[in-house]
């Protein structure tokens, strides 16, 4: 703690910050921004149906494991999961039709936490490839297909 109030003192608070944070716009929807312990209060995000919340947080932990899900780019582009049947195709229940490539969308796990508390959410395609930086295609070839582990 006296290293760094030596280093404000003489050097710090002269500096210009620049912040690497970025403003959120919930979607673009008109919401009251929550934190964590009001959510776990109220209990918000426990009906089983999906929602919006808005929080001013940080992420602090991804889970690198199942982060996307191969979905359907079919006629329809349903974007609803697809299984690898047997003949190398794709499935799509939805579309009930059978196509030849998949496309690969984000559903992370996330460790959020705000001066109130810390929580897991999910963040889905759109959010993921704002957080990631690249798409969840991209992503699973260079884990799976190039085997770059680093920095999973």
């Amino acid at each position: 703690a006296n290293k760094l109030k030596q280093w404000y003192a003489n050097d710090g608070k002269s500096i210009t910050s620049i912040s690497i944070s970025r403003e959120w716009s919930c979607a673009g929807r008109i919401d009251v921004v929550k934190t964590i312990s009001q959510i776990k209060d109220e209990k918000l995000g426990t009906s089983g149906k999906p929602g919006w919340i808005c929080v001013n947080g940080a992420v602090i932990y991804i889970k690198a494991d199942n982060f996307y899900y191969t979905s359907c780019i079919g006629d329809g582009q349903c974007n609803k999961k697809v299984t690898k049947n047997g003949d190398g195709r794709w499935w799509c229940d939805l579309c009930d039709q059978s196509v030849d490539e998949c496309d690969h969308r984000y559903i992370l796990s996330l460790h959020i936490e705000d001066h109130t508390g810390l929580t897991w959410v999910t963040a889905f395609h759109e959010s993921g490839e704002e957080l990631m930086g690249m798409s969840a295609k991209e992503l699973h070839f260079m884990k799976f297909e190039n085997k770059t582990t680093t920095g999973f």
